[in-house]
């Protein structure tokens, strides 16, 4: 009955009446249909935190939502413990030892590869930043990488010397790639 009446109420976009229903409910009874329902009823209504307490792995969803609606910054209204939000916290307030020790964590796409590769590239962890790179198989990445390694050789206050050393280095590594 509650189930109907918060299905109604989401179609027509009163998710804060639909939430209302919502609460009455014992979400694990649910199918897996009215689950995801109220869930998105839950998120739309600007309460991820408890849609992510009924099912962590909603987290991919709400940040996909987040970035839909270019307001990333909502992440950090969340305080559920959860992998996913926590890189993605990580990322978007630059606390870069955190991004990489959660890589492993998050399932990876493009979005997600340049903020790790931002975060080894803060910490000046060129060649861990390359090993990444290659691991996943992005050229373009790895030559990206290469490319701010040697800028920031370039700009180093290190001997011309040793400069003109590891920019050849650099420059063998590019042409491998």
């Amino acid at each position: 009955q509650y189930v109907v009446k918060g299905l109604q109420q989401a179609a027509i976009q009163q998710y804060g009446e639909a939430v209302k229903y919502f609460d009455k409910v014992n979400y694990t009874e649910l199918d897996k249909d009215n689950q995801k329902a109220v869930l998105f009823t839950y998120l739309l209504n600007g309460k991820a935190n408890k849609a992510l307490q009924y099912e962590p792995k909603f987290a991919e969803s709400v940040v996909a939502y987040f970035i839909g609606i270019d307001n990333m910054n909502k992440i950090n209204e969340i305080d559920v413990k959860n992998d996913v939000i926590d890189f993605e916290k990580a990322a978007l307030n630059k606390k870069y030892e955190e991004v990489i020790k959660l890589k492993g964590k998050v399932n990876m796409d493009g979005r997600r590869e340049k903020l790790i590769v931002e975060a080894f590239v803060s910490l000046k962890k060129y060649e861990d930043c390359y090993s990444f790179a290659k691991t996943q198989g992005n050229k373009s990445l790895m030559k990206e990488v290469k490319e701010l390694e040697k800028r920031d050789v370039q700009q180093s206050t290190i001997s011309e010397e040793e400069k003109k050393a590891k920019i050849e280095r650099i420059d063998k590594d590019l042409k491998d790639i």
